[in-house]
């Protein structure tokens, strides 16, 4: 499996260089669109208007639109230059515990690989944090975008979680609260205790994928 990012956890005199793998990937069939008369797939094409021509990737600059048709350019070098070294780094700047961290704020999550050379340091960390029970807060830049990082450590390793930022959560619409009947309520969490059973992970499957991919399968010419 490919790294996503390559970048070192930081904490005091620690410095571990570790990849960044994802935890997950996605599973589902993928569908190309055709054209209905010749059946070829359609290509999307970067096109410019005023120079009437197809654009390609060397030809494209990125820009920031601060007035109508008006463009604020940043080449690389631009970024670059406001980017340092220990922005890239997943530099600890403190620890909590994770029931402090609400499951709204995870976006989505890495595995933490020690480089080479690293292992031990690695493992020192991870034994720390999974002894102490707690989380460490980080932050680090991937592509233009600052991240808040929870990093969790287990009994295998130590995972990455991005967090989204307080302003990025949407707030909750209003929600009216109404009185309930006592012995409907006490009814229905009976209800709930008779079907509470421990969480069977490998029973839950894409049943809708199955039957799409043998739809699939049935129309391929034998």
């Amino acid at each position: 499996m490919n790294a996503s990012y390559k970048t070192a956890i930081q904490f005091k005199d620690l410095y571990i260089p570790v990849k960044m793998l994802k935890t997950s990937h996605n599973s589902s069939i993928e569908l190309n669109q055709l054209c209905k008369d010749s059946k070829e797939r359609v290509r999307y094409i970067k096109f410019c208007p005023s120079c009437n021509k197809e654009i390609h990737n060397e030809d494209i600059v990125k820009g920031y639109k601060y007035a109508e048709d008006k463009y604020v350019i940043l080449e690389q070098y631009d970024i670059e230059s406001i980017t340092s070294n220990k922005d890239r780094t997943l530099s600890i700047k403190y620890f909590c515990k994770s029931k402090e961290i609400s499951d709204l704020l995870i976006d989505k999550s890495y595995y933490l690989i020690p480089e080479m050379e690293s292992e031990i340091e690695y493992e020192l960390l991870r034994k720390a944090m999974t002894t102490n029970r707690v989380v460490g807060m980080a932050e680090i830049v991937l592509g233009t975008k600052q991240e808040l990082v929870a990093l969790f450590a287990n009994k295998n390793c130590i995972i990455a979680t991005i967090l989204f930022y307080e302003n990025e959560i949407n707030e909750l619409p209003i929600i009216m609260k109404h009185k309930t009947d006592k012995q409907q309520l006490e009814n229905l969490k009976q209800d709930i205790l008779d079907n509470t059973k421990e969480f069977d992970w490998e029973s839950h499957y894409d049943k809708y994928q199955l039957k799409l991919r043998k739809l699939i399968f049935d129309k391929i010419p034998k």
